[in-house]
């Protein structure tokens, strides 16, 4: 088992696992505590996002993404990179050791089979349909949208934030380029194309960067965006404290958590 498959999982992977169980235990109870109701209501969004993907990827239903893949390999050729310029004026073998491995996973990143981009869409759209926390994400962003853009330094029409609040979630939920299928690259070796750079997010693999009609609304999808990662965080870090995920026995539960969960086992009982 290797160290990564140690780690603990985060307080998103719980919420997934208990959602989709339909557990209502610790953790979704203390969700319900939580101040930041954007946050919690995206937080449990993107669990149920990525636990209806999975599922329907072992079930065939939907193409897997090369996404996960290409960026496992592109840290670690960055990795190799930073590497070999460490390397670089005291071991000139190890330096170049790292960047003909580096070249390797480059060339790999290059031939990854990608699915083609009405295959994604069709993928995102099926999960989305399946997602019953999504109405009420979209309403709470909307909102948080419309307040943003009504401050005197952005002035944005509600119709515009409201529209880029809807792309911002779309890119949050799933951020791989629909062009390249996360790989930064168009052509496939497989089927003897010629390596190109994608066009729609300059290589990056992601569409991060490509939200908005001009400078200003990309201005504004980045500081949503930077909100919505906020807020979750902060979501998260509120429920950890408060099931003390990482505290011992000497410390007390939450009090109001302590309550509803009391009535929630009492109710069980009754009804067994």
């Amino acid at each position: 088992m290797t160290s990564q498959e140690n780690q603990k999982p985060t307080i998103e992977e719980r919420y997934a696992v208990a959602i989709m169980a339909g557990i209502p235990d610790g953790l979704i109870m203390a969700a319900g505590l939580q101040r930041e109701r954007v946050g919690v209501l995206l937080l449990r969004l993107r669990a149920e996002y990525d636990a209806v993907r999975q599922e329907m990827e072992r079930a065939g239903e939907i193409a897997p993404s090369a996404a996960d893949r290409v960026r496992s390999l592109v840290k670690e050729a960055d990795r190799l990179k930073a590497l070999a310029k460490r390397l670089d004026l005291t071991n000139v073998s190890a330096a170049s050791e790292a960047l003909e491995r580096a070249a390797d996973l480059q060339r790999e990143i290059a031939g990854t089979p990608k699915r083609a981009e009405r295959d994604i869409k069709t993928a995102r759209a099926v999960i989305l349909v399946a997602l019953t926390s999504l109405q009420d994400a979209r309403q709470e962003l909307g909102a948080l949208a419309v307040r943003m853009g009504a401050n005197p330094k952005r002035a944005l029409a509600p119709a515009v934030a409201l529209q880029l609040a809807g792309r911002v979630l779309d890119v949050w939920l799933d951020e791989t380029c629909h062009r390249c299928d996360g790989t930064g690259v168009l052509g496939s070796r497989y089927q003897g194309d010629a390596d190109r750079q994608c066009p729609s997010c300059k290589g990056s693999g992601h569409r991060r960067d490509v939200i908005g009609d001009s400078v200003r609304q990309a201005q504004f999808a980045a500081d949503l965006m930077a909100e919505i990662q906020s807020q979750v965080a902060a979501a998260a870090a509120g429920i950890k404290a408060a099931i003390h995920a990482d505290s011992g026995p000497s410390k007390p539960m939450h009090p109001e958590l302590a309550r509803r969960l009391a009535e929630l086992r009492g109710a069980e009982a009754a009804a067994d």
